[in-house]
């Protein structure tokens, strides 16, 4: 697990494991590489396990950096 990486987004969304993430933290996103159309970018986390990061667009497959940023 890390506390930053790179995701690909399929039809729009992609869940990333991490067992890192915690309810309440702040996940940064930032679209390294547009693919399909783009959309606005939201995250939802499963606490302890998991976050998904979601695009307004089902047709967007860009690449996504990510940081988890500890709410304190």
């Amino acid at each position: 697990n890390a506390a930053i990486g790179t995701a690909t987004l399929v039809g729009g969304t992609v869940t990333v494991s991490n067992t890192l993430v915690a309810t309440g933290d702040h996940i940064m996103l930032s679209v390294s590489a547009v693919g399909g159309t783009q959309g606005f970018l939201s995250y939802t986390i499963a606490n302890g396990t998991s976050f998904t990061i979601n695009s307004s667009s089902a047709t967007d497959t860009s690449t996504v950096k990510w940081i988890i940023v500890r709410a304190t």
